[in-house]
């Protein structure tokens, strides 16, 4: 069933006007254009892995509320997250061999990954999230939904999401910088639409700074389209935020001039 009008608008008051960590819909971005995005949560095109180094890993299967049966999806972050920047360069990893994407499984995150996916936030984003942040998303927000890309037993990149009625508002999207530059943050967004399918989601929206041309430029190709402006929503610099949908709601289709 459609969200009617009015609640859509106050959604986006919502995400507007209310701060703080995953939860509320503080807005994030990657400091350079790379892979990380964020919006409401935050996404990215960085890469967001691990956690500091000696951190111990949590204990337990304790996991997000399940986004459905078998590999969830794949993608890129930019903005929320997604969002801040692509790097379209490609990386080698660390022990010189290239990334095959065939190789990177997709699956749900669980908090046992934190300490891998707080490398990548600290990585990817000016203003990272607090681990506590994402034990909340995972285990508090039952609209919450997290993707993590494993490579060789190591997190190198996520996606996460918020479903709302038949939408889903993208938060954070982010590649590990070691690891960009291989379609990694593409395959990230795909595998998310995947997910938000599988839960009955017909569109999705997302926000991306307005001088992330990148950015713009990947979503653009996955069927996003522009439908409007957040003056003033990214607080690191004040800079505007480019609202875009993938199959928005009538009301909100830009009218030919």
């Amino acid at each position: 069933m459609d969200a009617p009008l009015w609640w859509r608008q106050l959604w986006l008051w919502l995400k507007v006007h209310t701060q703080g960590p995953a939860g509320s819909m503080a807005a994030r971005e990657a400091p350079t254009p790379g892979m990380s995005l964020r919006r409401g949560p935050a996404v990215d095109h960085g890469a967001r892995s691990g956690a500091a180094a000696g951190a111990p890993a949590e204990a337990g299967p304790a996991e997000a509320a399940q986004p459905g049966e078998g590999e969830a999806g794949a993608a890129e972050r930019n903005l929320p997250g997604g969002q801040e920047g692509l790097r379209l360069r490609s990386r080698p990893s660390r022990d010189g061999e290239e990334l095959n994407l065939d190789e990177v499984l997709f699956r749900p995150m669980y908090v046992s990954d934190l300490g891998q996916v707080m490398q990548v936030e600290h990585l990817s984003f000016p203003t990272p999230w607090s681990k506590n942040a994402f034990y909340g998303e995972l285990l508090d927000n039952p609209r919450a939904r997290y993707l993590v890309a494993v490579w060789r037993g190591r997190v190198i990149g996520y996606i996460g999401m918020w479903l709302l009625f038949d939408e889903a508002h993208i938060t954070n999207v982010a590649v590990h910088p070691r690891y960009r530059g291989h379609h990694l943050g593409r395959r990230l967004m795909e595998r998310g639409e995947e997910l938000a399918r599988q839960h009955g989601i017909r569109r999705m929206t997302l926000e991306v700074r307005k001088s992330n041309a990148p950015a713009r430029h990947l979503y653009e190709s996955l069927g996003y389209q522009v439908v409007g402006v957040r003056p003033g929503y990214y607080r690191d610099n004040n800079e505007d935020a480019i609202i875009m949908w993938k199959n928005p709601p009538p009301e909100m289709v830009p009218r030919a001039e």
